[in-house]
């Protein structure tokens, strides 16, 4: 988006603020763009949206975990034992 505004009153206080603080009068509209948008909430989406993105997500999460469920087992030793030696340490 290409934002042209030909208005003198912008003109008038891009200016003057520019010279106040010595800032580019871009770098100006840039900042105090950028301050307004951190000030305004966000809006909030619409329930249905939400939904369908909660279940979208959910789908994904149950393929990625039938996926998983269809690997082979390598070693089927329980947790503790894959984890630490006979004397209780890391292994």
């Amino acid at each position: 988006m290409n934002v042209r505004i030909s208005d003198p009153k912008i003109d008038q206080l891009a200016a003057e603020l520019a010279k106040r603080t010595g800032e580019d009068p871009t770098a100006l509209v840039i900042r105090t763009l950028e301050e307004r948008l951190q000030a305004e909430p966000v809006p909030l989406r619409d329930e249905a949206a939400v939904r369908a993105d909660r279940e979208k997500r959910k789908a994904e999460i149950l393929q990625i975990l039938a996926r998983i469920d269809s690997m082979p087992v390598v070693d089927n030793r329980p947790p503790d034992e894959l984890l630490y030696d006979a004397q209780g340490l890391p292994g």
